[in-house]
Protein backbone atom coordinates (compact mmCIF):
# COMPACT_ATOMS: atom_id res chain seq x y z
CA UNK A 1 0.00 0.00 0.00
CA UNK A 2 1.29 3.46 -0.80
CA UNK A 3 1.96 6.03 1.91
CA UNK A 4 -1.03 8.01 0.61
CA UNK A 5 -3.22 4.90 0.66
CA UNK A 6 -2.24 4.14 4.26
CA UNK A 7 -2.90 7.74 5.28
CA UNK A 8 -6.35 7.64 3.66
CA UNK A 9 -7.15 4.31 5.34
CA UNK A 10 -6.13 5.60 8.77
CA UNK A 11 -8.18 8.77 8.28
CA UNK A 12 -11.20 6.68 7.37
CA UNK A 13 -10.71 4.39 10.38
CA UNK A 14 -10.51 7.40 12.70
CA UNK A 15 -13.61 8.96 11.11
CA UNK A 16 -15.79 5.85 11.53
CA UNK A 17 -14.71 5.19 15.13
CA UNK A 18 -17.83 5.29 17.30
CA UNK A 19 -18.48 8.38 19.42
CA UNK A 20 -19.34 7.88 23.11
CA UNK A 21 -22.12 10.27 24.12
CA UNK A 22 -22.71 8.87 27.60
CA UNK A 23 -26.02 7.11 26.96
CA UNK A 24 -24.79 3.96 25.21
CA UNK A 25 -25.65 0.45 26.32
CA UNK A 26 -22.74 -1.92 26.83
CA UNK A 27 -22.96 -5.29 28.46
CA UNK A 28 -26.19 -6.14 30.22
CA UNK A 29 -27.16 -2.75 31.62
CA UNK A 30 -27.46 0.84 30.68
CA UNK A 31 -24.52 3.16 31.09
CA UNK A 32 -26.66 6.28 30.93
CA UNK A 33 -25.09 8.86 33.19
CA UNK A 34 -22.14 6.62 33.95
CA UNK A 35 -18.52 7.40 33.27
CA UNK A 36 -17.05 6.65 29.86
CA UNK A 37 -15.63 3.12 29.58
CA UNK A 38 -11.94 2.24 29.31
CA UNK A 39 -10.51 2.98 25.85
CA UNK A 40 -12.90 5.88 25.32
CA UNK A 41 -10.81 8.86 24.24
CA UNK A 42 -8.12 9.48 26.87
CA UNK A 43 -9.44 6.82 29.29
CA UNK A 44 -6.74 4.10 29.39
CA UNK A 45 -7.42 0.39 29.27
CA UNK A 46 -8.05 -1.47 32.51
CA UNK A 47 -4.92 -2.99 34.08
CA UNK A 48 -6.23 -6.49 33.33
CA UNK A 49 -7.12 -5.64 29.71
CA UNK A 50 -6.18 -8.25 27.12
CA UNK A 51 -6.02 -7.15 23.49
CA UNK A 52 -7.80 -9.20 20.86
CA UNK A 53 -6.42 -10.39 17.55
CA UNK A 54 -6.98 -7.57 15.07
CA UNK A 55 -6.85 -4.77 17.66
CA UNK A 56 -4.78 -1.74 16.73
CA UNK A 57 -2.11 -0.76 19.21
CA UNK A 58 0.89 1.45 19.72
CA UNK A 59 3.73 -1.04 20.12
CA UNK A 60 7.21 -0.18 21.37
CA UNK A 61 9.89 -1.78 19.20
CA UNK A 62 13.57 -1.52 18.42
CA UNK A 63 14.05 -0.57 14.79
CA UNK A 64 16.58 -2.03 12.37
CA UNK A 65 18.61 1.15 12.77
CA UNK A 66 18.80 0.73 16.55
CA UNK A 67 16.25 3.47 17.21
CA UNK A 68 13.35 2.63 19.48
CA UNK A 69 9.90 3.66 18.24
CA UNK A 70 6.26 3.42 19.10
CA UNK A 71 4.66 2.06 15.91
CA UNK A 72 1.08 1.58 14.80
CA UNK A 73 0.54 -2.16 14.73
CA UNK A 74 -2.12 -4.86 14.63
CA UNK A 75 -2.28 -7.68 17.17
CA UNK A 76 -1.70 -10.97 15.32
CA UNK A 77 -1.51 -13.40 18.25
CA UNK A 78 -2.19 -13.34 21.97
CA UNK A 79 0.03 -15.77 23.88
CA UNK A 80 -1.76 -18.14 26.30
CA UNK A 81 -0.20 -16.36 29.29
CA UNK A 82 -1.91 -13.14 28.04
CA UNK A 83 1.13 -11.03 28.90
CA UNK A 84 2.83 -11.28 25.50
CA UNK A 85 1.63 -10.40 22.05
CA UNK A 86 2.78 -10.94 18.50
CA UNK A 87 1.96 -7.99 16.30
CA UNK A 88 2.76 -6.72 12.84
CA UNK A 89 3.61 -3.20 11.71
CA UNK A 90 0.53 -1.71 10.02
CA UNK A 91 2.81 -0.14 7.40
CA UNK A 92 4.40 -3.44 6.33
CA UNK A 93 3.77 -4.90 2.88
CA UNK A 94 1.15 -7.67 2.92
CA UNK A 95 2.80 -11.02 3.56
CA UNK A 96 6.13 -9.36 4.26
CA UNK A 97 5.39 -7.77 7.60
CA UNK A 98 7.84 -8.15 10.40
CA UNK A 99 6.29 -9.80 13.42
CA UNK A 100 7.28 -8.56 16.85
CA UNK A 101 6.90 -10.51 20.08
CA UNK A 102 6.65 -8.18 23.05
CA UNK A 103 5.45 -7.95 26.63
CA UNK A 104 2.15 -6.17 27.25
CA UNK A 105 4.00 -3.37 29.11
CA UNK A 106 5.24 -2.29 25.65
CA UNK A 107 1.71 -2.15 24.23
CA UNK A 108 -0.79 0.70 24.42
CA UNK A 109 -4.25 -0.24 23.12
CA UNK A 110 -5.78 2.47 20.93
CA UNK A 111 -9.13 4.04 21.84
CA UNK A 112 -12.19 2.08 20.74
CA UNK A 113 -14.50 5.08 21.17
CA UNK A 114 -14.13 8.78 20.52
CA UNK A 115 -15.28 10.89 23.45
CA UNK A 116 -17.97 13.48 22.79
CA UNK A 117 -16.47 16.72 24.17
CA UNK A 118 -19.92 18.08 25.04
CA UNK A 119 -21.07 15.13 27.17
CA UNK A 120 -17.79 13.45 28.22
CA UNK A 121 -15.12 16.15 28.52
CA UNK A 122 -13.44 14.10 31.27
CA UNK A 123 -12.49 11.55 28.59
CA UNK A 124 -10.32 14.05 26.70
CA UNK A 125 -6.69 14.96 27.27
CA UNK A 126 -6.38 18.48 28.67
CA UNK A 127 -4.57 21.24 26.87
CA UNK A 128 -0.77 21.10 27.43
CA UNK A 129 -0.86 17.37 28.28
CA UNK A 130 2.14 15.36 27.06
CA UNK A 131 0.93 12.51 24.84
CA UNK A 132 2.04 10.00 22.23
CA UNK A 133 0.39 10.81 18.92
CA UNK A 134 0.60 9.44 15.41
CA UNK A 135 2.73 11.81 13.37
CA UNK A 136 0.92 12.72 10.13
CA UNK A 137 1.87 10.71 7.03
CA UNK A 138 3.74 8.13 9.17
CA UNK A 139 2.94 5.00 11.15
CA UNK A 140 4.92 6.08 14.23
CA UNK A 141 3.81 7.66 17.48
CA UNK A 142 5.92 10.50 18.83
CA UNK A 143 5.94 12.58 21.99
CA UNK A 144 3.81 15.67 21.62
CA UNK A 145 1.83 18.27 23.51
CA UNK A 146 -1.91 18.89 23.18
CA UNK A 147 -2.47 22.45 21.99
CA UNK A 148 -6.20 22.28 21.25
CA UNK A 149 -8.78 19.70 22.29
CA UNK A 150 -11.74 18.55 20.17
CA UNK A 151 -14.85 20.73 20.44
CA UNK A 152 -17.27 18.21 18.90
CA UNK A 153 -17.09 14.43 18.46
CA UNK A 154 -15.64 14.49 14.95
CA UNK A 155 -12.89 17.00 15.79
CA UNK A 156 -9.22 16.11 16.14
CA UNK A 157 -6.67 17.22 18.69
CA UNK A 158 -4.15 19.83 17.63
CA UNK A 159 -0.70 18.51 18.62
CA UNK A 160 2.80 19.96 18.52
CA UNK A 161 5.52 17.31 18.35
CA UNK A 162 9.00 17.38 19.80
CA UNK A 163 11.18 17.96 16.75
CA UNK A 164 14.78 19.16 16.94
CA UNK A 165 14.73 20.22 13.28
CA UNK A 166 12.73 23.31 14.33
CA UNK A 167 14.36 26.21 16.20
CA UNK A 168 11.70 26.04 18.92
CA UNK A 169 12.24 22.30 19.38
CA UNK A 170 8.63 21.67 18.37
CA UNK A 171 6.83 21.15 15.08
CA UNK A 172 3.98 23.33 13.91
CA UNK A 173 0.53 22.18 15.05
CA UNK A 174 -0.90 19.08 13.37
CA UNK A 175 -4.43 17.72 13.62
CA UNK A 176 -4.45 14.16 14.98
CA UNK A 177 -7.70 12.17 15.42
CA UNK A 178 -8.63 10.96 18.93
CA UNK A 179 -8.05 7.37 17.82
CA UNK A 180 -4.33 8.06 17.42
CA UNK A 181 -3.62 10.02 20.61
CA UNK A 182 -2.71 8.03 23.73
CA UNK A 183 -1.17 8.73 27.13
CA UNK A 184 2.58 9.25 27.04
CA UNK A 185 4.49 6.26 28.33
CA UNK A 186 8.21 6.44 29.03
CA UNK A 187 9.77 3.03 28.52
CA UNK A 188 12.68 2.09 30.74
CA UNK A 189 15.16 -0.34 29.24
Amino acid sequence: MTRRGLSDLLSHMAYVLKVWYGNEHVGNGSNKGNSPPPLCGAIPSASNHVCNIGDLIAGYVEGDDGDDNWILAEVAYVHPNKIKYDFVDIDAEPGKGRYYNIHKRHVIPLPQWRACPLTCPQALFSRRTIVLALYPQTSCFYKGIVETIPKIGKDSYSIIFEDSSYNSGYSPEFDVPQMFVVAYKDVKK
